[in-house]
């Protein structure tokens, strides 16, 4: 009986199995990205006179605003490629080049051969990346809307090459002095995207710095870990002394405050509570089952080691985006800042939970790797489920919105070119509760920001007003509306047209 079940649920079975599972979460972002259309902070990336080139505007972003140069010089070149498109394929090309970047982590910490399997080499980089796109509270902000992805995939596409590079300098060419020069050119570029990553970075290099000394008192792991970690700190220090980074301090009017930073972050740890969802839970207790298959052949110091600085890295990460935002962007945090914390706490606690596993389920239990296997032939098409059920909404609003975009852009074009007074058209807010993107609103007015980056975008001239309409028939969700947008669900709508008649 025994030896049945291990043919019907072998490893490699299983691992088949993630990965389908895997693709077809992500296959749920590459759909929903085909049909995305310019929102929010997109009109403004767009209609700025630097953006065509590169530099000037990684420049301006240096010098005017929030010292993000890398995202900014990341975003000019994905428009220069894909133009308007870049809604679209921009969204695409980072999804393709987080995959690649964590498949080639994977496989730099877990080859030992030439030999060694790319069936679990691929397996385990795709659900990695499955939580990286998934444990975000703002699936759309997080991974759809391009200048708030690019900001946050950018940081995490930084991160996993340069953690790449420091193992391969580790494993395979220690005494490199070129390799140990582009790791700091690649680390020093990777915190010009967002703060929190780059303190993340710091602290998770200081960690390795401490245990290559004290540890397993390895000369090359401690010199590679003191080039990142300067890498790190001069992205850092580059960043936060810009002037752009003074200007939205000053415009945000954020003060340096200890207790605040320090203290208060703690309470933020609250703002978590929605990983607690089933589907988030599943994704990773997947893949914690994953992993402790994984760590069998580890011995018990590592293991224990892995564990412990798993679970500390899991709790210091979030602490350290809630003290940062705290510092730049004051107590509001935007969904799509957690982007980065959640998805590298959420690798860390699955790789510290599969690690128990392993030491104390896999390794001693009487045929511990089966029944391993057999718990997760179980939970994969549970989480499959879950997750597409939570993700559906997703892709229901983004296609909702890219039906109406383009005849109100049609429209608005019309009208412009008819050299109208006023330009009527309708606001297409995007219909979910958990999103920070911005359009026109049903029942209030937008950021004055968001206004002149859409009139100039389309060419509306100053003189020229705007007015828009009510929320129009077909533009709704059974589920998730956001009611601080003035969206009504399809069923309030449908009740009012009945009651007209």
């Amino acid at each position: 009986m025994i030896s049945k079940l291990q043919k019907l649920f072998s490893t490699r079975r299983i691992l088949f199995a993630v990965v389908l599972y895997s693709s077809i979460l992500i296959a749920l972002i590459v759909v929903a990205a085909m049909m995305m259309r310019p929102v929010a902070d997109d009109y403004a990336y767009f209609s700025d006179p630097t953006f065509g080139n590169p530099f000037k505007f990684a420049a301006h972003y240096y010098m005017d605003w929030t010292g993000r140069s890398s995202q900014a010089f990341w975003m000019s070149v994905l428009h220069n490629i894909f133009g308007n498109k870049v809604v679209i394929y921009g969204t695409l090309l980072q999804t393709i080049i987080l995959i690649l970047s964590v498949v080639l982590l994977v496989f730099t910490v877990i080859r030992k051969t030439k030999t060694v399997s790319l069936l679990k080499i691929i397996s385990v980089g795709l659900l990695v990346s499955v939580l990286c796109i998934f444990m975000t509270p703002s699936v759309f902000d997080s991974n759809l809307w391009i200048t708030s992805s690019s900001v946050y995939i950018g940081s995490l596409i930084g991160i996993f090459l340069s953690v790449s590079l420091a193992v391969h300098i580790t494993r395979f060419k220690p005494s490199s002095k070129l390799l140990l020069l582009t790791l700091f050119l690649i680390t020093f570029l990777g915190q010009l995207f967002s703060e929190p990553t780059s303190v993340i970075m710091i602290g998770v290099a200081f960690v390795a710095a401490l245990l290559s000394a004290f540890v397993y008192r390895n000369q090359v792991f401690l010199r590679t870990a003191i080039v990142y970690l300067l890498g790190a700190l001069t992205g850092l220090i580059y960043m936060y002394l810009s002037p752009g980074t003074r200007t939205r301090k000053e415009a945000l009017q954020t003060d340096f405050d200890l207790h605040t930073i320090f203290i208060s972050s703690i309470t933020d740890f609250s703002k978590l509570a929605y990983i607690f969802t089933s589907h988030r839970i599943l994704i990773i207790a997947v893949s914690a089952l994953i992993l402790s298959l994984l760590f069998i052949k580890f011995s018990k110091r590592n293991q224990l080691v892995i564990t412990g600085v798993a679970f500390a890295l899991s709790i210091i990460i979030p602490y350290v985006l809630f003290a940062t935002t705290r510092y730049t962007l004051g107590e509001s945090i935007p969904l799509r800042a957690f982007t980065v914390p959640v998805a590298l706490a959420a690798i860390f606690l699955a790789v510290g939970v599969g690690s128990l596993i392993s030491r104390f389920a896999v390794l001693r239990l009487p045929q511990g790797r089966l029944i391993v296997v057999v718990i997760l032939a179980i939970l994969i098409p549970i989480s499959l489920l879950t997750s597409v059920r939570e993700t559906l909404p997703v892709v229901q609003a983004t296609a909702i919105r890219e039906h109406l975009y383009d005849g109100r852009e049609s429209s608005i074009k019309q009208q412009i070119a008819d050299q109208n007074p006023i330009i009527y058209f309708e606001p297409l807010p995007v219909l979910l509760a958990n999103s920070d993107a911005v359009d026109f609103y049903y029942n209030q007015q937008p950021p004055a920001w968001f206004v002149e980056g859409f009139k100039t975008f389309y060419g509306i001239p100053v003189e020229t007003s705007i007015q828009y309409e009510n929320q129009p028939n077909g533009y709704c969700v059974y589920e998730d509306t956001p009611g601080w947008l003035g969206a009504k669900s399809c069923n309030v709508l449908q009740k009012e047209q009945d009651d007209d008649r």
